[in-house]
């Protein structure tokens, strides 16, 4: 039975680092973009439902993207906490599943598209690109 549940540990932990692993879940950051994109314009504000249905299911990849790379690190899954971009998708997790109203729904909205920074590791030109629009930040506000 422990040698079972060994195999199946390493059989994630096998899954969690394999490039087409990191290639969806790309994919899935890409596709959260241009949903909270399509959104904000008044022309697609009839497919809300699809967007929210949309949104639901990427939520729901993400937890179980987390859970699995969690379980891959047992019997030591705090590990997952030691990486900053497992503690940047576990916040805006935690973010997306509380309920917000009024202006905070904005707010959230921009929280979960800092998930697209994780593609930063992927490019260096993206990772400039991304740093440039976080040094130009103060100077929007």
């Amino acid at each position: 039975m422990i040698k079972i549940l060994i195999n199946q540990i390493k059989l994630i932990n096998k899954l969690v680092n394999h490039h087409t692993f990191h290639n969806v879940i790309t994919v899935v950051i890409l596709l959260q973009a241009i949903v909270l994109a399509l959104e904000t314009f008044l022309e697609f504000k009839s497919y809300i439902y699809l967007f929210e249905y949309i949104n639901t299911l990427i939520l729901t990849i993400f937890i179980i993207e987390a859970i699995l790379k969690m379980v891959a690190l047992y019997p030591q899954p705090y590990k997952y906490f030691k990486d900053g971009w497992n503690i940047l998708d576990f916040f805006i997790i935690v973010i997306s599943l509380v309920p917000f109203t009024g202006g905070f729904t904005t707010v959230a909205r921009l929280i979960r598209l800092l998930r697209i920074t994780r593609l930063t590791n992927r490019s260096k030109e993206m990772s400039v690109m991304v740093m440039t629009i976080v040094k130009s930040l103060p100077s929007m506000v």
